[in-house]
């Protein structure tokens, strides 16, 4: 059985606090374990901090929608937003001798998650899609990927 819920928030940072509390209700209530709470949430606030701060420029006027969705232990996240084009090739950390404060971020993300894919429908959304499966839930017999048929990729109220 699969349970989907989504928030659409305003591409602003003053959201974010918004956002966090309703990550944390919705997987409380779905008794995601600590550890992958706290991963989704690190993630998911990164990747909606980098939409406002690098897409939206602090600015623009847009706007975030999250949907969750749980399949048995693994949770599926899609953030899409209309912010300009985003897509890395490599997630890697920046060069041990730039001792940066930030850049790390993605990185991050692609160590916390079991999958992360980014892309852009032929409009104009962008899609970040995290894939996360509950280590304290016992394994499925085949997760599904974001890859594969079947797999609800679309977040935008139709």
């Amino acid at each position: 059985m699969e349970i989907t819920v989504h928030l659409t928030i305003p591409g602003q940072q003053t959201a974010i606090p918004h956002l966090r509390h309703w990550l944390r209700e919705v997987l409380t209530g779905w008794e995601v374990s600590n550890e992958c709470t706290w991963d989704l949430l690190l993630a998911i606030t990164e990747i909606c901090t980098n939409i406002i701060r690098h897409g939206y420029n602090h600015q623009l006027a847009g706007e975030i929608t999250v949907q969750l969705a749980k399949r048995g232990p693994t949770i599926y996240t899609t953030i899409c937003d209309t912010a300009p084009t985003f897509i890395p090739r490599h997630i890697m950390p920046p060069p041990p001798e730039m001792l940066a404060e930030g850049g790390y971020g993605l990185f991050l993300i692609g160590a916390l998650m079991d999958e992360i894919v980014f892309e852009r429908d032929d409009g104009s959304v962008n899609r970040t899609i995290l894939i996360k499966h509950d280590p304290s839930m016992p394994h499925p017999m085949k997760r599904q990927t974001a890859l594969e048929p079947g797999w609800q990729r679309g977040c935008m109220p139709q």
